[in-house]
């Protein structure tokens, strides 16, 4: 008994020491995964935000502009938040992602669109939904793009973060 208690206990010291002495590494995305990935990411939680907006469209009247508005951005604040943490939870070749998103997503212009399109008196719901999917299309193929670029190597095309004023920022005024 005490050989097989003996064995077991050398056993046990021979799997630690061979396991603290691997060096565990996490996967890093490649250039392409993270451009695959942060495609798949802006248009599953674009699909959530359309949802979102067409509920807002369909029970509620359109007359108390402030409650509107509120509801609008609270949306578009929740689906930049959501994308931004999805986008620091992976290890990609630029260091959280997520922050590099939100300093070159141009949020404010964004939200301005978005605001304009849901208050035209001149489209019904669908074409509203549809013109700011449009909208949400042509935003992420600019992001995209300078996240390509980044990736690349080439700042020269993409806007550095915070030089225009625009980017995302958690501390909105009211």
């Amino acid at each position: 008994m005490a050989i097989y208690g003996a064995i077991g206990i050398l056993g046990w010291y021979n799997f630690i020491e061979k396991k603290e002495s691997v060096d565990v590494q996490c996967d890093v995305f490649s250039s392409d995964i993270t451009i695959r990935y942060s495609r798949f990411v802006l248009r599953f939680y674009s699909r959530e935000l359309l949802r979102e907006l067409k509920f807002i469209l369909v029970n509620n009247e359109m007359t108390d502009e402030n409650k509107i508005n509120t509801m609008i951005l609270n949306a578009l604040e929740n689906n930049m938040e959501t994308i931004i943490s999805q986008f620091n939870f992976v290890d990609t070749p630029i260091k959280n992602l997520g922050n590099w998103y939100a300093d070159n997503f141009d949020f404010n212009n964004f939200q301005k669109e978005i605001i304009t399109i849901m208050f035209d008196p001149t489209l019904k719901v669908d074409a509203k939904i549809q013109n700011i999917s449009d909208l949400l299309e042509s935003y992420h193929l600019k992001i995209v793009s300078l996240l390509m670029n980044k990736l690349r190597g080439n700042t020269t095309n993409g806007r550095q973060a915070n030089q225009s004023g625009a980017g995302y920022s958690r501390n909105r005024p009211c």
